[in-house]
């Protein structure tokens, strides 16, 4: 744990030295940093571990922060591990290349996945199964460039939040990772700065 000057602490995870989130008990708020989970859970740990060990591992802490909202009246941001199907991830980079929709396209082919445009947004919608699809979109609907362009995860159960895709489908991860740049996920710009 890592005090901040403003009364909250960061949780740091010891070996990797990511701060996973912040708490602030006297403003009563908790907000997750969506890169740091990233780092640890999808680079790090997802290579040796299976899905559901790191799905445990994180259940805990997304319990807890279930109990502080709900009991408590925190203010919650879980990031990516909203599994609410209204949970929009905005990308951290405003503008979204072309071509990165077209090399999830490419990486879909000759897989179970089918990849569609969306009708009433700019961008694609992945169905990763008959119960679980990934939509990436423009908000404005005219405007493609210099947009807020976000993720979306839309299950029937809302138990599957964009941090399980990540650790779930290594497809979407491996596209995730290598087009980091532009699909990244940004964090509450207040809390977890850079």
């Amino acid at each position: 744990m890592e005090r901040s000057d403003n009364g909250g602490a960061f949780f740091t995870e010891t070996n990797s030295k990511e701060s996973l989130f912040y708490l602030n008990l006297e403003r009563r708020m908790i907000r997750f940093n969506n890169r740091a989970l990233v780092n640890l859970f999808v680079v790090k740990l997802a290579q040796d571990a299976d899905s559901s060990a790191i799905e445990q591992a994180v259940g805990p802490l997304i319990s807890l922060t279930h109990y502080l909202k709900q009991d408590l009246g925190f203010s919650v941001d879980f990031g990516i591990l909203d599994a609410n199907n209204a949970a929009q991830y905005y990308l951290a980079e405003n503008s979204l290349p072309v071509n990165v929709i077209d090399k999830l396209f490419v990486q879909t082919e000759g897989t179970d996945y089918m990849l569609l445009n969306m009708q009433d947004h700019i961008g694609a919608t992945l169905i990763v199964d008959a119960d679980t699809k990934l939509n990436l979109f423009a908000r404005d609907a005219v405007n493609q460039q210099d947009n807020n362009w976000l993720f979306s995860v839309e299950d029937s159960k809302q138990a599957v939040s964009f941090f399980d895709m990540l650790v779930r489908y290594p497809l979407i991860r491996k596209w995730y990772l290598e087009n980091r740049d532009v699909l990244e996920v940004k964090s509450d710009p207040l809390v977890f700065a850079g």
